[in-house]
């Protein structure tokens, strides 16, 4: 059976599938599983605490939990099997030289910043009570090879472009801060094997440097650098 008209609210006590295009202009709190077939446009707080599964575009126009945008928040996560955001795609034949990823972040500025400009940010808190038996770490990442064709293969950890119309003040791949005696560092890598990670080659210099690489700047703008030797030895 079905209604048509327009109600004060929509109370669903089961399955709630959508096939066309939804606008959603209250706070709206489903129990059941949601399944979105066509376009949904939020205009206020939409509080799912059953199964979401979307097949099409999720727009957020209102307010959420945080002063905009959307805020996925798994309180109590389990151990293992739990993840508050899980994003997942197969692709057959990528061809991604627009130089895009799978998951896609833009940050447009258009006028003039009055302090930092932070576009992604990671952190793991650790609580009072928190007890940390192995490692900690902000980013897992990795590429896993399912016996893959990788001949022609060019594999890296990331990719970095600097494509700047003027020169800064400062350029650097990494702008590291660490404060407190407690985080200085024990190693600048810490690798299982360093001839596979690093391309380390025991040997010790014997002959004059060809050259240097700026390695570190510090806040007073003081450089050190890396010399490097033409032969893997220097003997």
């Amino acid at each position: 059976m079905t209604y048509y008209g327009q109600f004060d609210s929509i109370q669903v006590q089961h399955d709630l599938k959508v096939d066309g295009a939804s606008t959603i202009t209250g706070a709206t709190t489903i129990t059941g599983a949601l399944t979105q077939t066509g376009a949904a446009a939020l205009a206020s707080t939409l509080s799912v605490a059953g199964a979401a599964t979307l097949s099409s575009t999720l727009a957020v126009t209102g307010l959420s939990t945080m002063s905009a945008g959307l805020t996925i928040t798994v309180a109590a996560a389990a151990a293992t099997a739990t993840r508050a955001l899980r994003i997942a795609t197969t692709q057959a034949t990528p061809a991604m030289e627009d130089g895009y990823g799978v998951i896609e972040k833009d940050l447009t500025v258009t006028g003039t910043a009055t302090g930092h400009i932070f576009h992604e940010s990671s952190w793991i808190n650790l609580g009072t009570s928190a007890v940390v038996a192995d490692y900690c770490i902000v980013h897992n990442d990795g590429v896993w090879d399912g016996t893959a064709t990788l001949t022609n293969a060019n594999v890296a950890w990331g990719r970095y472009h600097c494509m700047l119309a003027s020169n800064p003040g400062e350029c650097t791949l990494w702008s590291l801060n660490f404060d407190g005696a407690h985080s200085e560092i024990d190693a600048i890598f810490a690798t299982n094997d360093a001839t596979l990670a690093l391309g380390y080659q025991a040997g010790t210099p014997t002959k004059a440097a060809v050259g240097s690489v700026p390695f570190n700047i510090d806040s007073n703008g003081t450089i050190l650098y890396i010399y490097l030797y033409d032969d893997p030895d220097s003997d």
